[in-house]
């Protein structure tokens, strides 16, 4: 159909409070991306975060990249955002990458560290999100968290009721999902313009 042309879905992860948006994994000729199904449009692929992983391969026998999977399994009530993660499971080479990500329709999906440290958000350099769920509200993060180097996990909790976009030269701080989204539909990009982010 139209609102699935790749004609493959596999599970729902997730779904709104009244029952008629849900969001899950696995859509698409090869199965990698996430998807949202919606009572009045039916299944639409939401695609994946696009970040490569690259690492060395043992049977290649030198540098491969590949493609992630995202793992659509959070939603808010407006279906405005989603939540998720971007994974990569090579076991052969023992390689696993997992990052908690986040969807709006404007963003698409980007790595959770990555948009955090767009806002100016230092820790995250620190840190991997190992994916992450949204209140039905969009606008409360929570999820699981480690350290670099450690071994244990954390839990953890994040506002987002307004974030940064540069516009031009002019960095902006509007309102989180809406005013973001209709900023990037406009040209901005997000995060804080180079001449404000932290060093």
């Amino acid at each position: 159909s139209e609102f699935n042309p790749n004609g493959n879905v596999g599970e729902v992860m997730a779904v709104n409070s009244a029952g008629n948006v849900a969001v899950g994994l696995d859509a698409g000729a090869d199965l990698n991306d996430s998807f949202i199904w919606t009572a009045t449009g039916g299944t639409r692929n939401l695609g994946g975060d696009a970040t490569p992983i690259c690492y060395w391969s043992w049977d290649v026998g030198g540098e491969v990249c590949a493609e992630r999977k995202t793992v659509a399994y959070g939603i808010s009530d407006d279906a405005r955002v989603i939540t998720g993660e971007s994974r990569f499971i090579d076991f052969w080479n023992n390689v696993f990458a997992v990052d908690g990500a986040i969807y709006t329709p404007k963003l698409g999906w980007m790595q959770l560290s990555q948009f955090l440290k767009s806002q100016g958000v230092l820790e995250p350099s620190n840190w991997v999100f190992l994916g992450t769920r949204v209140a039905a509200d969009g606008k409360t993060l929570i999820g699981t968290g480690m350290p670099l180097a450690s071994d244990y996990y954390q839990g953890y909790r994040i506002e987002l009721d307004q974030v940064y976009v540069c516009k031009g030269n002019k960095t902006l701080r509007v309102g989180f999902p809406d005013a973001m989204d209709q900023q990037l539909a406009a040209g901005a990009k997000i995060g804080l313009c180079p001449g404000d982010a932290p060093l």
